[in-house]
């Protein structure tokens, strides 16, 4: 099984090398410029407390 995944992972990482050049996406931007910063802090203090909670869960021995 960790062969086959490391095998799509290869793909994985050549598509990322190789669509771009077939897409012309070099003109695209990645970026967006008006990021609020609100927006980002919620989202990382969302990914930081579900993490938190499943630390605390395994801590007390709660499966999950």
């Amino acid at each position: 099984m960790g062969h086959a995944m490391i095998f799509l992972g290869l793909f994985y990482l050549m598509s990322m090398l190789i669509i771009p050049a077939y897409l012309n996406s070099q003109k695209i931007s990645f970026v967006p410029t008006d990021l609020q910063f609100m927006e980002v802090a919620y989202s990382y203090l969302t990914i930081l407390s579900i993490v938190g909670l499943g630390f605390i869960a395994r801590k007390r021995g709660i499966p999950i």
